[in-house]
């Protein structure tokens, strides 16, 4: 009974729910059958510790252009290059420093629909546009840690960061001013109440064609969706097994943060389903990963795991995706097709 109650939740019209956000509770069990799946093909590796010619360290952001050239920040070797759509490298955007259009340990990045790039870098946000050419900066003035960075259509940039005193993971600047926070973060719980592990109650952000705001929560399991200007529509969660709880090892005077399996990307496709990706760690390794897809109500169609870990930041048009393999140091495109 139980099960059919939710069930008859599950599949009601979100015309039913008036303004009130909609609530969408998915059971482990996907909608669509096993005939349905994801399909993940590797068209292009840049990079590789068997290269010579280009190589990437161990933290890597990136982010793509409208003209599938790939941009790639590089926290470890404080680096930003712009490859072609084959992999070919074009060359370094700004330079290291602390001047115009320079930057200092560069991370999350997004490109906007002219191409401008945002990067985020030691407490600023770095502007170049699509020659690479540097064109302003603002400070974050967030003392949290971004995990997530979108230009949105209307000029404002959006970032996945925790701020303490509001409480809120969603940051909106506008004419490069701090102008709107939203989206409350997870409540803090036994060893997820370390202040110094706040960037934990973060997630990462996806913008649908239409400008909603799709945001996913590291752990526990939740998406929300958000329409243009911050109001919350859609919270949408998933009974599993393999979200965890962050864990924290304090051994006297030092404190140890161990990875935990939960998301790390959401994506919202041309026909409004949504993919989230949530990374899976064994004794603190990464040992899988698991895609959720969704349909635009939030319903759960299909849950494929993967034997590997695989952290996509950005999707293009073609429906490509693109990820650093940190086992390897090299950035990877990825065909997906769902079918």
């Amino acid at each position: 009974m139980k099960g059919l109650l939710f069930a008859s939740l599950l599949f009601l019209p979100i015309s039913a729910f008036a303004a009130d956000p909609v609530v969408v509770r998915n059971f482990d069990q996907p909608a669509w059958d096993q005939t349905h799946g994801i399909e993940l093909a590797e068209d292009l590796r840049i990079g590789g510790k068997d290269q010579d010619d280009i190589i990437f360290g161990t933290n890597v952001h990136l982010a793509v252009d409208s003209k599938g050239q790939i941009i790639a920040s590089d926290f470890t070797q404080n680096l930003i290059r712009r490859f072609g759509s084959d992999g070919t490298l074009i060359g370094p955007i700004g330079r290291s420093g602390d001047g115009p259009g320079e930057y200092r340990f560069p991370s999350v990045m997004a490109v906007d629909s002219k191409d401008n790039l945002y990067v985020s870098a030691s407490r600023r946000f770095v502007v170049f546009d699509a020659a690479g050419a540097y064109v302003s900066e603002f400070r974050d003035e967030t003392e949290g840690h971004p995990l997530s960075l979108r230009a949105l259509s209307d000029g404002s940039v959006l970032v996945a960061e925790y701020d303490r005193p509001s409480r809120t993971v969603l940051q909106r600047y506008i004419a490069r001013k701090h102008s709107q926070h939203f989206c409350e973060a997870a409540k803090p719980e036994g060893q997820h109440a370390d202040p110094v592990g706040s960037w934990g109650l973060g997630g990462y952000i996806a913008i649908g064609a239409d400008g909603m705001i799709y945001f996913t929560q590291m752990t526990p399991y939740e998406i929300r969706k958000f329409s243009p200007s911050g109001d919350l529509v859609m919270q949408v969660f998933r009974e599993n097994n393999f979200v965890t709880a962050p864990l924290i090892e304090r051994k006297g005077s030092s404190t140890t943060y161990h990875p935990w399996s939960g998301s790390q990307a959401i994506f919202v496709l041309p026909d409004g389903k949504f993919l989230n990706v949530v990374g899976l760690f064994d004794s603190n390794k990464p040992s899988g990963t698991i895609l959720d897809l969704f349909d635009v109500e939030g319903h759960l169609l299909l849950s494929q795991r993967l034997d590997h870990f695989f952290d996509p930041e950005c999707l293009d048009a073609s429906g490509n995706l693109y990820s650093f393999d940190s086992a390897d140091l090299a950035v990877v495109r990825t065909r997906m097709t769902i079918h």
